[in-house]
């Protein structure tokens, strides 16, 4: 009988030896290769294994692109840029400026007042006034250069002046890709500067002091006159301080209406009469004064949301809708006036409860006859509108304040600029002087070539390689075994081992030693983790055509069997037969006559090795992969499995062939091949056709690796002992080969590993 034992548990990978090297990050003890990993091993993993995951099997493409496209933009960045050639002038400014105004800490610190001089004269030159006139100097506007579009932008840009700080002069330069511009440009500046601001800068310095004294005039009368506005309202209610005489009348007018309100409920209550309550489900409110009566809180809030209410119309008005100050005082109206309504409400019940004759009248309050509550109401009336007049002025004064305040700004500026200009006219007219003239050179201030061809080829590289990466993103190709290391969150199994790449290498005994090692070495990985018990049936099966299964089975039948398991192969690929061909067993019966006589009637062959059986795929013509039948296989693998050690069973693509599902099924493992170069995205489409099934996935076995990885498996003891060995025997004869094709179709894997299987004798033939 089948063994129901498919148990996933994750302890049994914590015996495989050599786990730790083919997946990074893979533990004993810790998180299994099949669930997510921990936080330590996303932060273990580097950003060099990210590049070389993205870009592994295209370095070579990546870094001939690279070169290809970096010498391209090192080209067009070299002869796009242009040598620079600059000019240089020299402007001194002299130290020694009189005082021609009241002293001030800028007139008398002579240290600061020169250097301010000094900064402004640097900036006058970069004027666009300056500039212009340089435009239009004589020599200059010979030149092209003066009649481009953008001449001015590039006087500008070309232009630098330094001072410094240790002496009186001032150094200028202009640099252009053409010498003589560079010259003839700043000489251009210089006698510009020098017309406007030096030998000829008194006639205009004289303009703007003239208009920046008009200026402060006007300022110093706008700010009399609103100054003399603001006076005119406050004289009428005679006191400066408006706001204050605000604060007092609104506290009248509380005063005033509460006293009203008091006279009221107290000729109210001594005009009324009880309300009999007998008869009647509900009492009708009672007037506000009333509760007041009964309540004195009431008229303390009702005062506070008023003053509340007040301030926000009173300021409101100075403020845009939504601004801060707006949103704050029209929040505290709000919240005075619910304050209120909830002691109204609370009053309200309590008199609801009590009844009207609960009432008290207080007999320290003083009892106003009618004519004097008249003469209450118009007085508050009349300062009710005084109130509404006098907050209107208030508003309209502090317009005017703010109005006053910015004109005096203005003012204030005007005349400090004033002052500088006076202070400073004697040495614009006779303190600046050209000390130096600009003069052509021939040899190049810089040369930005060679920096612009190496960003070009940076820029190049880091294309080739970025776009790479991206492909590498997008398209996840398996070119290395750590690519098939264990990710967080993939559901990919480990890595068991690596098989290389003989097409070009067979004739290599080195090679076929390796090739020899690495199977040998899988073997042991699947032995560590397998059920140990006999009868194992391990599907070999892969995502792709042409992965190397048959190889792998072969390969490992050879590697049991040498190592004394009695080991059974079974051809269950329909159509490809590939395992059948090699083994030579074409034209016997096999395993389509035993599924469809149900029963294993001489399909089983004896192979030329010791403890090596196989099934090829039979020759009935009658039954297809579409006939295979679960049921029909665990009954021919129950005939079996005590016979067996291992059972190694070779099937079509697990995602293609119609067979590898119902193999997969009754299998007690499934090892997946992958081929160098395809994608890894199918292997978790197995993985999860796998768990479909209730198969476990032992690993997967990267086919056709590069030596690199292959060296991941193999000590250098290990090939060296190999080596010895194969010089000591004999050579294998062909008697004890698997593959019985001819040499042209044989399996380079297992002619490698007959190559460097070691040299048997008999008993008989040792003594």
């Amino acid at each position: 009988m089948r063994r129901e034992s498919r148990s996933n548990d994750l302890s049994l990978y914590e015996a495989i030896p050599n786990l730790n090297r083919a997946v990074p990050g893979f533990a004993p003890g810790g998180p299994g290769p099949f669930g997510p990993g921990s936080d330590s091993d996303q932060q273990n993993e580097s950003l060099w294994k990210l590049i070389d995951d993205r870009l592994r099997g295209r370095w070579k493409w990546a870094t001939l692109l690279g070169l290809g496209l970096g010498a391209i933009l090192a080209v067009l960045g070299y002869f796009t840029a242009a040598p620079m050639y600059q000019s240089m002038g020299v402007v001194r400014i002299l130290s020694s400026t009189p005082v021609l105004v009241e002293p001030t800490i800028e007139t008398t610190d002579r240290k600061i007042k020169y250097d301010t001089f000094v900064a402004t004269q640097i900036q006058l030159m970069q004027q666009d006034a300056c500039l212009k006139a340089a435009l239009d100097d004589e020599q200059l506007s010979k030149l092209p250069f003066a009649s481009q579009p953008g001449a001015l932008k590039s006087l500008k840009n070309g232009m630098e002046v330094k001072a410094d700080r240790d002496s009186e002069l001032v150094y200028v330069s202009f640099q252009s890709e053409d010498g003589t511009v560079a010259r003839t440009g700043l000489n251009a500046i210089l006698r510009a500067y020098y017309q406007l601001y030096g030998q000829y800068g008194g006639d205009n310095i004289n303009d703007r002091i003239q208009k920046l004294d008009a200026m402060s005039a006007n300022e110093n009368r706008a700010v009399t006159n609103l100054r003399k506005a603001r006076q005119e309202i406050l004289s009428k209610y005679g006191t400066t301080n408006l706001q204050e005489l605000q604060t007092t009348n609104m506290r009248r007018i509380i005063e005033l209406e509460a006293k009203i309100n008091a006279g009221k409920r107290l000729f109210e209550q001594l005009t009324s009469k009880s309300q009999e309550r007998a008869g009647s489900e509900q009492i009708a409110p009672p007037p506000v004064k009333m509760l007041e009566m009964r309540d004195p809180k009431l008229v303390q809030l009702a005062e506070i949301a008023a003053q509340a209410q007040n301030e926000f119309d009173l300021r409101s008005r100075r403020y845009l809708p939504g601004s801060t100050l707006y949103r704050k005082l029209e929040e505290d109206a709000r919240v005075a006036k619910e304050i209120y309504d909830k002691e109204y409400q609370h009053a309200l019940a309590e008199w609801q409860i009590g009844g009207p004759e609960t009432l008290v009248l207080n007999p320290n309050q003083e009892v106003l006859s009618e004519p004097e509550l008249k003469r209450l109401e118009s007085d508050l009336s009349a300062l009710r509108q005084d109130q509404k007049k006098l907050v209107d002025d208030l508003a309209v004064s502090d317009d005017l304040l703010l109005q006053e305040n910015h004109a005096q700004k203005l003012y204030d500026n005007y005349d400090s600029r004033y002052l500088n200009l006076v202070t400073e006219k004697p040495s614009l007219e006779s303190g600046i002087k050209i000390e130096g003239w600009g003069s052509r050179t021939d040899e190049p201030s810089s040369d930005p070539r060679k920096k612009r061809a190496i960003i070009g080829a940076g820029l190049g590289l880091m294309a080739s390689f970025g776009t790479f990466f991206l492909l590498g993103t997008v398209d996840r190709r398996a070119f290395g075994a750590s690519q098939l290391a264990r990710v967080p969150g993939s559901r990919i199994p480990p890595c068991l081992g690596v098989l290389p790449d003989l097409g070009a290498s067979l004739s290599d005994p080195e090679s076929s030693d390796v090739a020899s090692h690495c199977v040998h070495q899988i073997r042991n990985q699947i032995e560590a983790v397998r059920d140990p018990r006999p009868g194992y049936v391990l599907a070999i099966t892969s995502p792709f055509q042409g992965d190397g299964k048959t190889s792998i089975v072969m390969a490992l039948g050879w590697s049991y069997a040498a190592a004394g398991y009695n080991t059974l192969l079974i051809d269950c690929d329909m159509v490809g037969r590939s395992l059948t061909r090699q083994m030579g067993l074409i034209g016997r019966e096999g395993l389509k006559d035993a599924l469809a006589a149900r029963e294993l009637n001489g399909s089983i062959s004896r192979l030329p090795v010791d403890h090596l059986s196989a099934i090829p795929v039979g020759v009935d013509m009658r039954f297809g992969p579409e006939n295979v039948r679960r049921a029909d296989l665990e009954n021919l693998l129950a005939q079996v499995r005590d016979k067996y050690d291992v059972i190694l069973i070779d099937t079509g693509p697990m995602l293609g062939a119609l067979e590898s599902t119902p193999v997969t099924a009754v299998a007690d493992g499934v090892v997946l091949s992958v081929r160098r170069g395809r994608s890894r995205s199918r292997l978790e489409d197995c993985v999860s056709r796998l768990d479909m099934v209730g198969t476990r996935c032992v690993g997967v076995i990267l086919n056709c690796a590069v030596r690199s990885d292959c060296n991941r498996y193999v000590s250098e003891a290990s090939l060296a002992a190999a080596e010895e060995e194969r010089i000591a025997r004999p050579v294998a004869g062909s008697s004890s080969a698997i593959v019985q094709t001819s040499p042209g179709e044989r399996n380079a894997l297992v002619r490698a590993m007959q190559s460097s299987a070691r040299a048997r004798t008999s008993p008989d033939e040792a003594e």
